[in-house]
């Protein structure tokens, strides 16, 4: 709970300082039993040891920093407790549906096929798991992030980041789980036991191609559950788990250990277009559009990629020791990831890279340039996009470069106004200050909403006439004027607003 709260905080720090704590403290741990020749007790003793003292920390860290005590008396409102176990009830089916898709079919191999098999399963899982991981990582921060944007009703963030998102998950996980299925056997063999052989490796290349599936969905199924509503997609995933228990007690009569691998490809294969059309009607978008301008071509990048390197392992052969397996393995996933980020996902591995960048300038006490327009090319200047990507308005194309246009224009002019200077109040002030901050998300809507009041006039934009009553600071106004409609009428309570 402490580790949730603080994820919800969006206060990544701890959590991950404490992540790598651990697994030192853990390393080791086993290499003084290694040494020391001791019981694999003192493993045991180190997790519970640690995890006990993990908590004690965020518990202090929660009560200091954000005021939280994990004792107060209005945790037990009947209310509250509705939310938990609403909310919190569905999450944990959802959470346990995906465990038994693992754990059930373990405990099927042992049944049906031998007890022997399960070792051949669970190392096959545990190359499953390393990308499984990495996911995990990337994703923990979408879910507080899309709860977070959803409170601020600011959709064109979470249109970001589902884009922006599944984008940059996928220039990591598919290139990681394409260097597992190429290495497969020889990871196995040079680094865990040569006994384990060609099966075992080929049973862990069908579980990780699961992510070849499965990987493309994973930011939007997150971004679901940051919407407070993840009754369908817990729905979804359980009745899903037990067909593929089913499926897998099938399969394995017929094809052994093999079988309950297959079972879990068809699992993701069949699942991962139904969650994906659950949350493309809770968020709104258009899934084929995503898909095709979002998706596809990356896909299509790793498959060029896979055939690459499909011909150079055929004429070099494959690593011999543990040393070349490894260095093969992150040569492999760094080259495939940086052609990625710097062929079809440009726009990501620049915004990847500027964090980077802006991180070590804050570091070093210099400030991030800021704007709303970017250089391109030879030094052109390209403006902000300013319209919903993937969400259905009205309009052609030039309607919305025209639009997108004026916002940007709007933007510029806003943003080099001296708030200070204007004769407002000091309430005024702050409001207008607060807006510029937010400049983006609120002109991505008034262009939303200026596109439909246009539609379908035929009348030129001169001879039209746009009201907007109780405009508050005017920006619906002023990007009106901005465009060029002829006659734009503002009102508000407020007359130091209508001086302005």
């Amino acid at each position: 709970v402490y580790g949730s709260i603080l994820l919800g905080l969006q206060d990544y720090r701890p959590t991950s300082v404490l992540d790598v704590v651990g697994a030192i403290v853990r390393a080791l741990t086993i290499l003084l039993i290694f040494f020391l020749d001791g019981s694999i007790l003192w493993l045991v003793f180190q997790e519970l040891f640690f995890e006990v003292g993990r908590n004690i920390f965020l518990g202090i860290l929660l009560s200091r920093r954000y005021n939280v005590s994990g004792f107060s008396r209005n945790l037990v409102q009947l209310s509250h407790l509705r939310k938990v176990f609403g909310y919190g009830g569905w999450s944990i089916s959802y959470v346990l549906s995906t465990m038994l898709i693992y754990q059930g079919t373990r405990i099927l191999v042992g049944v049906f096929v031998s007890v022997a098999a399960i070792a051949y399963f669970q190392v096959a899982y545990m190359l499953y798991n390393v990308v499984n991981s990495v996911s995990n990582y990337l994703q923990s921060a979408v879910l507080p992030a899309s709860s977070s944007a959803i409170v601020d009703d600011d959709h064109e963030f979470i249109q970001k980041l589902l884009i922006k998102g599944t984008r940059s998950s996928l220039c990591v996980l598919l290139p990681l789980a394409l260097s597992i299925v190429m290495l497969a056997e020889p990871i196995l063999t040079n680094w865990i036991s040569p006994e384990y052989g060609k099966e075992a490796a080929f049973l862990s290349q069908i579980l990780v191609s699961a992510w070849f599936f499965q990987a493309w969905v994973m930011t939007a199924v997150e971004i679901y559950r940051g919407q407070g509503d993840i009754r369908r997609i817990s729905i979804l995933v359980m009745f899903g788990a037990l067909c593929q228990i089913a499926l897998a007690v099938v399969l394995m009569q017929e094809f052994g250990v093999i079988g309950a691998a297959i079972s879990t490809i068809v699992y993701y294969t069949v699942i991962t277009p139904l969650q994906m059309k659950i949350v493309s009607g809770k968020i709104g978008f258009d899934t084929f559009r995503f898909v095709t301008h979002s998706v596809l071509p990356i896909y299509a990048m790793v498959a060029i990629m896979a055939i690459t390197l499909y011909a150079g392992f055929h004429y070099f052969g494959e690593p011999v020791n543990a040393l070349l397996t490894i260095l093969s393995f992150m040569t492999i996933f760094i080259v495939m990831t940086v052609v990625l980020f710097t062929t079809v996902a440009r726009e990501e591995g620049r915004m990847i890279l500027g964090k980077l960048l802006s991180a070590c300038r804050s570091w070093s006490g210099s400030k991030p340039a800021s704007g709303y327009c970017r250089q391109g090319k030879q030094g052109e200047e390209k403006r902000m996009d300013f319209i919903y990507k993937f969400s259905h308005h009205p309009g052609g194309q030039e309607l919305e470069a025209r639009v997108s246009a004026a916002a940007a224009r709007l933007a510029e002019k806003l943003s080099a106004m001296d708030v200070n200077s204007l004769d407002i109040s000091d309430y005024n002030k702050r409001y207008f200050s607060t807006l510029r901050n937010e400049m983006s998300s609120a002109l991505h809507k008034l262009t939303y909403i200026l596109l439909w009041a246009l539609q379908d006039k035929d009348m030129p934009l001169e001879k039209q006439v746009m009201m907007e009553y109780g405009g508050g600071p005017g920006l619906q106004s002023l990007l009106a004027r901005e465009m060029g409609i002829g006659t734009v009428l503002y009102t508000d309570i407020y007359l130091s607003l209508i001086h302005i």
